[in-house]
């Protein structure tokens, strides 16, 4: 349980839960890296932090093994063992971060213990929601002389048919998947490279008149281990990027070349579409 002896209200904090499915088998839940808290007494609710629990429901049977009583993660280093017999089974992994720092994360780590002594693959855990075929994404972009445009579900960002130049650009995971498992950089006209975006943050700007003219799309965290974010970019020349993916950069030749369209998808490891995307 989190120390309950403090002098002090909690700090602002956000939430973000993941449905996983765990079939039968031994798990460890661990945190990789990151920046951590330590859990003393003096914080009454250390953030960043992470908290397992079980669904209940019908299915197998499920125990959560932990040192003490405790169902939460800190800090690089800190472990949790999952042990799942007879069923599947759902198990809730809650993110908290400290409103206002979305960059001090935790990255989570799973990994199948009874697999470790005779090296054959098993499947490792999934999130329940998503479509065997990847994870949906909504994609906003703002348009020059239009505004914020969101668009169709599976189609592309921006108005190509307009020859209008994109600004600014966000892109959220749907289907329960955390908004920061995915992250983006875009290259201005006027040379600003941002830095690392997290989903559902505007990249880029609005309203000023310089567009974008480059940029990458990648995951982070778990899904990062099991899917691959692929992505096409068209430019005001008619320059086509070929099917990119995972973070590999994207600029046209054309010197000052503006995007106009893009569009991204979350797909099973190995499953890319093929060009062109849109």
């Amino acid at each position: 349980m989190l120390p309950t002896s403090c002098s002090r209200a909690p700090a602002p904090s956000q939430a973000t839960a993941q449905l996983m499915t765990f079939h039968p088998g031994l798990y460890c839940v661990s945190i990789a890296n990151g920046a951590g808290s330590d859990g003393s007494p003096g914080n009454s609710f250390p953030l960043p932090c992470v908290q397992l629990a079980a669904l209940p429901g019908h299915g197998g049977t499920v125990e959560i093994l932990a040192r003490g009583d405790t169902h939460w993660l800190f800090k690089p280093g800190d472990a949790l063992v999952i042990k799942v017999t007879d069923a599947p089974r759902d198990v809730v992994l809650t993110s908290y971060r400290a409103a206002g720092e979305p960059g001090r994360n935790l990255n989570v780590q799973i990994s199948r213990l009874d697999t470790m002594a005779t090296g054959q693959p098993l499947p490792l855990v999934r999130p329940e929601t998503p479509a065997p075929t990847g994870i949906r994404v909504r994609l906003m972009a703002h348009v020059q002389n239009h505004g914020d445009v969101t668009a169709p579900e599976g189609g592309c960002a921006g108005l190509p048919d307009r020859k209008v130049s994109i600004e600014g650009f966000a892109i959220l995971p749907l289907d329960g998947a955390p908004a920061d498992c995915i992250e983006y950089k875009g290259l201005s006209a006027n040379g600003m490279e941002t830095t690392w975006i997290l989903g559902g943050n505007l990249c880029g700007s609005r309203g000023i008149g310089v567009p974008l003219v480059g940029l990458a799309i990648r995951l982070r965290g778990p899904l990062a281990e099991h899917y691959d974010c692929v992505y096409e970019v068209l430019c005001a020349s008619g320059v086509r990027s070929p099917v990119i993916a995972n973070g590999q950069p994207f600029c046209s030749d054309v010197v000052g070349d503006p995007i106009q369209a893009f569009t991204v998808r979350i797909v099973e490891r190995g499953a890319r579409p093929g060009s062109p995307m849109f």
